[in-house]
């Protein structure tokens, strides 16, 4: 079976040969064209490879009721049929101090906070929370941008939040721990593995992952995103930190 690699709202979808058809229908030889990006999403939309709209937020945006911990990283929000949401992601990081530990040792955090309208008020709904403590050595903990994203795949009108980061505390070359984590609804789903590095021409390490319980239960289009999103960030570049 051929394969095609579309690239489209920062995520590599692998598509089976239905649609490596349709691309054929576009370029005389070797199926090789350029599909704008109207089209791409027509086929996304049928598929059920849905967008919802999400509005980027800057610092200035929140509001000054909204507590949340670290620096703030980024800030989205949405309507969807279960009302209007909003999202922060922040991170906080510690260098080592001599004048506070005589060991040269690195910490982090990474937040995200899920905020929900209800009546007047904004409520916190759900909240991740990961961190690197006492590390000597490299320290990689940072989000993962082309990871994140609001959309709504199974189309129940209900919004599901994905969040990619890594963390890792490692003074070699050896995989970086990886995660995915979405929400929908309030259900927590999690995808947990390393990446994949290379040690020779031919000889690679990690690249692993599992699927917690909740998404071996959830529809199969659940997976195949994640699928996509692993597979796009699974080479290590050995980026420690935005």
């Amino acid at each position: 079976m051929r394969h095609v690699l579309v690239t489209t709202i920062g995520l590599k979808y692998q598509l089976d040969q239905t649609f490596d058809k349709v691309f054929c229908l576009f370029a005389q030889k070797h199926c090789k064209t350029i599909i704008t990006l109207s089209i791409l999403m027509l086929y996304f939309n049928k598929q059920g490879y849905t967008q919802i709209k999400a509005d980027n937020l800057g610092r200035s945006d929140l509001p000054k009721s909204i507590p949340f911990q670290g620096n703030f990283y980024k800030g989205y929000k949405w309507k969807d049929r279960t009302g209007n949401h909003l999202l922060i992601l922040s991170n906080s990081y510690h260098p080592w101090n001599e004048k506070e530990s005589d060991e040269a040792v690195d910490e982090g955090d990474l937040y995200v906070a899920h905020f929900q309208e209800t009546g007047s008020d904004l409520s916190r709904t759900w909240r991740i929370h990961d961190y690197v403590r006492n590390c000597p050595v490299d320290m990689f903990l940072y989000f993962i941008d082309q990871g994140i994203a609001i959309t709504d795949l199974d189309k129940n009108g209900k919004a599901e939040v994905w969040i990619m980061y890594k963390v890792s505390c490692q003074g070699d070359v050896s995989p970086v721990t990886m995660k995915i984590i979405m929400y929908e609804d309030g259900q927590k789903f999690a995808v947990r593995g390393s990446t994949r590095v290379r040690l020779s021409e031919n000889n690679y390490e990690g690249g692993e992952y599992t699927f917690d319980t909740a998404f071996k239960n959830g529809p199969s289009v659940f997976r195949e995103y994640a699928k996509g999103l692993w597979k796009n960030q699974v080479t290590e570049n050995w980026k420690k930190k935005p």
